[in-house]
Parts: structure tokens; sequence; C-alpha cells
């Protein structure tokens, strides 16, 4: 016996999942999460990347140091737009700590009174912490939707390895009328394959 599944949204045309596919979809295992060892690498480079950074400051503030008379702050904010972009948070957060520290060991050493020191490096610390703040949130949205995204990919995929493994024919129509997903065996009652009837009108099957 045939049976037609009401179905609000499209389900895909790709091949049935195996059964074993299937089953560790029932039990959780995810197959689209986000890979934690991707993740260490991120931040790994992040943290490299920082330190690279703030090295680069060291040496450009040495070099131009005849010519260029300004504050370690003016580099180490081209640094920080650097680690923003090809970093991440964490480092921003370890490039700014590196430069405050570097900054107020030069402006100590050239006599800088220590109240404008001070606020200095509070300003770009702060400044700092919170670019990295506002990055951060704005990867977990993104890992958020990504997440939710897989979810929904999972739950599309055991509804294809259902009806692949179901005795009897399975036809799933949106709202319209329009064929979402063709069985296995509606393609051996009907004759037709998937390929052909999804996107059709269920009234395409009728005699």
């Amino acid at each position: 016996m045939g049976q037609i599944i009401p179905h609000n949204k499209g389900v895909g045309t790709g091949p049935a999942r195996n059964v074993k596919y299937m089953s560790g979809l029932w039990m959780g295992n995810r197959t689209t999460e986000l890979s934690a060892s991707s993740t260490g690498f991120r931040i790994l480079r992040g943290q490299l990347l920082a330190i690279g950074a703030s090295a680069a400051v060291v040496a450009a503030q040495y070099l131009l140091r005849p010519v260029f008379d300004h504050s370690v702050y003016l580099l180490g904010a081209v640094a920080l737009v650097g680690c923003a972009l090809f970093g991440g948070p964490w480092s921003i957060v370890t490039a700014s700590a590196l430069l405050t520290a570097l900054a107020i060991g030069e402006e100590s050493q050239s006599g800088v009174p220590l109240a404008e020191l001070t606020l200095r490096a509070l300003l770009f610390l702060t400044t700092g912490v919170v670019i990295a703040a506002w990055m951060r949130r704005l990867a977990e949205q993104r890992d958020t939707a990504a997440r939710a995204a897989a979810a929904q990919a999972d739950r599309e995929a055991l509804l294809q390895a259902s009806l692949a493994i179901v005795a009897d024919a399975l036809v799933v129509v949106d709202d319209q009328g329009q064929i979402q997903s063709f069985s296995d065996a509606a393609e051996r009652l009907f004759g037709w394959t998937a390929k052909e009837m999804v996107g059709r009108n269920f009234s395409a099957l009728m005699p």
C-alpha cells in the first residue's frame, strides 16, 4: 500500500542513506559537527600571529625610530587590525597584552608621566578586549547558525533514510501538491524514478 505524506519543506533529492548511516543519526552521531581540532588549530595560528605581529612592531619601532618618533600604540593599532582579520578574537587579546607591555616599557624609559602612561595603556588594552569580545560574539552567532543548519540537514537525511528502507511506497508532497520525495518502494510501484518525479505535481501519478 502506498502512502502520501504532506511535507511543508523540501527534503532534497540526494541518494538515500544506508541503514548504518541512519542508525548513526538515530543515536545522535552527528556527521556535520564543527571539528574541534580545526578550532584548536585556528586558535594556535592566531596566537602565533599575535606573537609575530608584536615582534614585527618591535622591529619596526627600532628601525624607524630615527624618522618615526611616535608611540608604539600607533604601529600596534595596525598589528591589531591584522590580528582581527587573520587571527581571531584570542589573537587580538594576546597582541593587545603584548603590545601594551611593550609600550609601557618603552614609554617609562622615555620619561612619559605615569598618569599619561597608565591612561594610554588602559585605553589601548580596553580597545583590544572590546574588539575581541565583539568578534567572538559574531563567531558564536555564526557557529550557532551552522549548527542549526547541520541539525536540519541531519533531520532531512534521517527522513530520506527512513523512506529508503520502509516497505510501503511513500510520496512526500508539499502544500501545493508538489512532490518533494519519492521512496524506492514508490519507484517500484509507480514505475517512475525519484529523479523524474521530484518537483512534479502529484497529479502526474494519477491515471
